[in-house]
């Protein structure tokens, strides 16, 4: 069956889609905007597909800078029937619950960090040494 990716001189790189996406998330974060405003707009009845000058030029106004190759990658991707037709849907879905599991595992870290903090202040407060703690808690369960 025919793709209109079979020909394309840009791909000659195997490119990590994961590697992509995350390059997507670090350039939105910087500009502070929102990807699915830029793709919406070029949607007009909402079919939750673009054309690939359309994919094109809403990462382009949103601000991302991807190689010809990348674009090509992500086209790949995203088409799942091969028609030429992007589904944006699903990258954005990627985009932003890759970009949550990110932002919950920092609020968890940040908390174990405060955690061990407050442990740590703890002991030397009361000038106690982490075994005798560790004692002390293990003598209560």
């Amino acid at each position: 069956r025919w793709s209109p990716y079979q020909n394309n001189v840009y791909f000659s790189k195997n490119y990590d889609v994961k590697e992509i996406i995350v390059k997507i998330q670090r350039d939105l974060e910087v500009r502070r905007t929102n990807m699915a405003t830029y793709i919406r707009q070029y949607d007009i009845n909402y079919s939750g597909r673009l054309t690939k000058d359309d994919f094109q030029t809403s990462l382009r106004l949103s601000g991302i800078s991807l190689s010809p190759s990348e674009v090509e990658a992500l086209c790949q991707e995203y088409d799942r029937n091969r028609d030429g037709v992007i589904e944006y849907r699903p990258l954005l879905e990627t985009l932003y619950q890759t970009r949550r599991a990110e932002q919950v595992s920092k609020s968890v870290f940040q908390n174990y960090n405060a955690l061990l903090d407050k442990l740590r202040n703890y002991l030397l407060s009361n000038r106690k040494s982490l075994r005798e703690a560790f004692n002390r808690w293990d003598q209560n369960f």
